[in-house]
């Protein structure tokens, strides 16, 4: 894995490693321009120096609203059964929302069963309560439903021919758990995983306290990172779509991976996110046959350290350009 020293050259070497694996079926040759991309002349016999780090101009904290979404394992543990992210279908943004903002993260499991988490931030308590009076009387569920004293008050459960669904206002925060599908002998996992919901809630908001208590400020997440990175990506004639991602367990950091589709073509890139350089340096999630990763890099964010590496062909160096310009914009914010 290569570390680059400043951010000008990471996108001619990124762009030059994923280029590399491309299909030969694939016409990647770029389009000249009249502008130049500037590198940076290496010295020769200069001493090697660590990785330098941006000067960041303002600090930028990700929505809590995303760092709850962040905060969900993968996978979800909940009454025996395990609970992963659907790939077919992204995070999304829930409408109708007043004094506040709400998403929904959609779930599977191995029999076929389907699940969501929407979590929601409030300006205040009081408009959270107004939003899940506003839940309730829009699911046909909750019509019947009933208050579980095993959790936190006010919330209402409801079971019904198309599903279930729990809903619950903490504080100015709501909480939605929705069962679309489920035919598994283990009975309801609704009270389960809407423990696992509630549970990532509480710590998360406490992990926040004890920082901010601590004077530490959150930089950089990977919904930061994320957010940065296009849905699209033309390469000459050829359009590449980002996928849903998946939420990867690595130790000391935070993982995702992404697929891209361009019809029948398709790569896969991960992304991590690190506080330890050596951890970033270390990252190896795909093993080639010859074990070497087909492209890799990793750069420095302010005190943390990105490593991204695809796992094939990257579909030409537009792609590659787009990203790692993306990526390193964020290194001079």
């Amino acid at each position: 894995m290569q570390t680059f020293q400043r951010p000008l050259t990471l996108v001619v070497l990124l762009a030059t490693a994923l280029a590399a694996c491309a299909p030969a079926d694939l016409d990647v040759t770029p389009t000249a321009t009249s502008t130049p991309v500037p590198t940076a002349t290496p010295t020769p016999d200069s001493t090697p120096t660590s990785m330098p780090t941006a000067a960041p101009t303002e600090v930028v904290e990700t929505p809590l609203v995303d760092v709850f979404l962040e905060n969900v394992p993968e996978p979800v543990a909940a009454g025996g059964i395990q609970w992963r992210r659907d790939p077919e279908r992204d995070v999304s943004k829930v409408r109708n929302v007043q004094n506040g903002i709400a998403k929904r993260l959609y779930l599977i499991e191995r029999q076929g069963g389907k699940a969501s988490f929407t979590f929601g931030v409030f300006d205040s308590q009081e408009d959270a309560l107004v939003y899940y009076d506003f839940v309730k009387d829009l699911r046909t569920v909750l019509e019947n439903g009933e208050a579980n004293e095993d959790f936190p008050m006010p919330n209402l459960f409801g079971t019904g021919l198309y599903g279930s669904n729990a809903i619950f206002s903490i504080d100015s925060y709501f909480i939605e758990v929705g069962i679309e599908q489920f035919s598994g002998t283990a009975g309801n996992p609704l009270p389960s995983l809407s423990r696992q919901a509630i549970r990532i809630v509480e710590e998360t908001l406490t992990s926040r306290a004890a920082a901010a208590e601590a004077g530490e400020t959150v930089i950089l997440t990977l919904s930061l990172l994320l957010d940065s990175l296009p849905e699209q990506v033309m390469a000459g004639d050829v359009a590449w779509e980002r996928g849903a991602r998946s939420l990867l367990n690595v130790a000391d950091g935070q993982a995702v991976s992404m697929p891209w589709r361009a019809g029948d073509l398709r790569v896969t890139l991960y992304m991590a996110l690190f506080d330890a350089q050596n951890a970033a340096l270390a990252y190896n999630p795909v093993e080639a046959d010859d074990g070497k990763i087909p492209g890799s890099v990793t750069l420095s964010i302010g005190e943390q350290y990105v490593a991204l590496v695809c796992d094939s062909p990257a579909g030409g160096l537009e792609v590659a350009r787009i990203l790692a310009e993306t990526l390193n914009a964020l290194a001079s914010v």
